[in-house]
């Protein structure tokens, strides 16, 4: 798992570097500590409001199969300011992904800051939680069908919503 700033483009990926499929159970993500419900939450943390923008996009990890290889982009902002100022604050983001083999082995992997470089640590199994993050979560995916609507009606995507 990783972030990356590459070409004005702010981006969260993961990658199964690992020989056999695997199956995330559970991501976290933490902003100073505090848990996340969705990337926007995440900004509203980070950046004190929220905002949806046509260049960002959202790909869901927790219940996905990453085969051997394969990179998913769960979280991708392709304005450059904004990137670059989501980029500047996530020192302040942790990310946690619990996943298992399809033998039934089971990891952590914890991310403590994007300038740190993950750990994975064995462990006997990925307990859920009570509230999961979710790439898009109710109100990011209401926030992307009034974005459309806009759109659609020839209005700005970018503009701020009222949150």
């Amino acid at each position: 798992m990783g972030t990356s700033l590459n070409e004005g483009a702010f981006s969260v990926t993961v990658t199964n570097r690992g020989v056999g499929p695997a199956e995330v159970q559970r991501v976290r993500v933490l902003v100073d500590g505090k848990p996340a419900v969705d990337w926007l939450d995440m900004e509203a943390m980070l950046r004190g409001r929220r905002r949806f923008f046509e260049s960002s996009s959202f790909d869901e990890i927790a219940g996905q199969v990453v085969n051997p290889g394969l990179t998913i982009e769960s979280f991708k902002v392709s304005d450059r300011a904004e990137a670059l100022a989501l980029f500047a604050e996530s020192s302040r983001v942790a990310i946690e992904i619990c996943y298992c083999s399809s033998l039934g082995d089971c990891w952590l992997e914890r991310m403590p800051t994007p300038f740190e470089p993950p750990t994975t640590d064995a462990i006997d199994g990925c307990k859920p939680d009570a509230n999961p993050f979710r790439a898009a979560g109710p109100e990011t995916l209401a926030e992307m069908r009034a974005v459309i609507a806009r759109v659609s009606a020839g209005g700005d995507a970018g503009a701020p919503d009222a949150h």
